[in-house]
């Protein structure tokens, strides 16, 4: 790749053809073409044809998702260099709040699968809540109807068996309740103290703290 000096612009070149005029022994002009290797000629002849050779940094390492790398490019007239480098800079406000929220929309998505209640996990994801519900549904049906409903078992993240009294599983049912709602209710609030961020360290400081 060279540097083509009167356009401006980097151009990706292998060989050059030069338009040429040359006369023969009779005094006769002709057109001709001259033929360059643009890898094989030296910084002056790039020079009278026009091009410069491109010297390019490595892009520097880097492991902030708040930071990303920023190009520099420059034309030295006096080496006949065109420089490509790279320096590590914040993203804009608006990345940064970009990837608070997505941060935040991640935590929220584990936080809503599990519940730790009474020393045991359990997985309350979208599904195992309309089983919990209408498990509750149920024991107030009986209730209502003056059966009894008798143990409820039921099963945690790692297959064991706990067993509730009614009242006991109404409660777990009003913590699920309680943790979604509290869950949901903390997003929102961290998600709106992101998007009132003015600054890349204010929306860095925030952070889901349970």
């Amino acid at each position: 790749m060279f540097y083509d000096i009167n356009k401006n612009e980097l151009v990706s070149l292998e060989i050059y053809y030069k338009d040429v005029e040359f006369s023969d022994e009779n005094g006769q002009k002709h057109q001709g073409v001259d033929t360059y290797f643009l890898d094989n000629c030296d910084d002056e002849t790039l020079r009278s044809l026009g091009f410069a050779r491109v010297v390019e940094q490595g892009v520097p390492a880097n492991d902030d998702i708040y930071k990303e790398p920023s190009i520099l490019k420059s034309y030295d007239e006096a080496k006949n260099i065109y420089n490509i480098s790279y320096e590590i800079r914040d993203v804009s406000t608006e990345s940064a709040k970009e990837i608070k929220l997505d941060e935040l929309s991640e935590l929220k998505s584990q936080k809503l699968l599990t519940l730790n209640y009474q020393g045991n996990e359990y997985q309350i994801d979208s599904d195992s809540k309309i089983n919990i519900s209408g498990k509750i549904s149920q024991i107030l049906l009986a209730t209502s109807s003056g059966q009894d409903t008798g143990a409820i078992n039921w099963i945690t993240k790692d297959n064991k068996v706990v067993s509730f009294s009614k009242e006991e599983f109404m409660a777990f049912g009003v913590a699920v309740a309680t943790h979604t709602e509290s869950v949901l209710f903390k997003h929102d609030q961290l998600r709106t103290a992101v998007n009132n961020a003015t600054s890349i360290d204010e929306i860095k400081a925030i952070e889901w703290v349970d």
